[in-house]
């Protein structure tokens, strides 16, 4: 059974990456120089009919989308320290950030705090409270000291490295 999930998380990568993988370096670029709206702005690709097509293919394909383009934002945004388009993008996609935040947190704590920053300043105080409330924040500082302390972070792993990294483990798993 864990063969038939595996294998139909490996047609919806593949759905996904043939509407999106021509979609990423063009946003990067955006996110690159803080470009959110206008000819070069990183909404004229997410607002592209690439993305409808993905949205008729269903909503995990196209939350999986979201994830692939918001994970390229954040890579941009963190090396460039330009969070222009993140910001615009976890506006946009609200929703979205909050569900991910609850099914993803790793994506949002510890060095990807910045991410979190981001997002929470487009949020409104309910907004807030749920998302750190997803992410387990008092826990999560707590781990963060205890990780500095056994010097976990000597060698930094990129974030696109460390979200495929989780989700190598959690494909691991026993089905349930």
């Amino acid at each position: 059974m864990a063969t038939k999930a595996n294998k139909n998380q490996v047609e919806l990568q593949n759905t996904v990456n043939k509407y999106i993988d021509p979609l990423i370096e063009p946003i990067q670029k955006a996110t690159g120089i803080g470009t959110w709206g206008g000819y070069d702005g990183a909404a004229q690709y997410l607002n592209s009919p690439r993305f409808d097509g993905l949205k008729r293919q269903g909503k995990d394909a196209y939350d999986l989308g979201l994830e692939k383009c918001l994970i390229a934002i954040s890579e941009t945004s963190i090396s460039k320290s330009e969070t222009t388009v993140l910001k615009n993008f976890a506006n946009e996609h609200l929703d979205f950030i909050l569900q991910l935040s609850k099914k993803s947190p790793e994506m949002f704590v510890g060095e990807n705090g910045k991410i979190a920053q981001a997002c929470k300043s487009v949020m409104n105080e309910s907004q807030k409270k749920a998302f750190e409330k997803n992410l387990g924040i008092n826990k999560v500082e707590k781990d963060s000291l205890v990780n500095k302390h056994l010097g976990a972070d000597k060698v930094k792993p990129t974030f696109a490295e460390r979200i495929t990294q989780s989700r190598e483990e959690s494909l691991q798993q026993p089905a349930r």
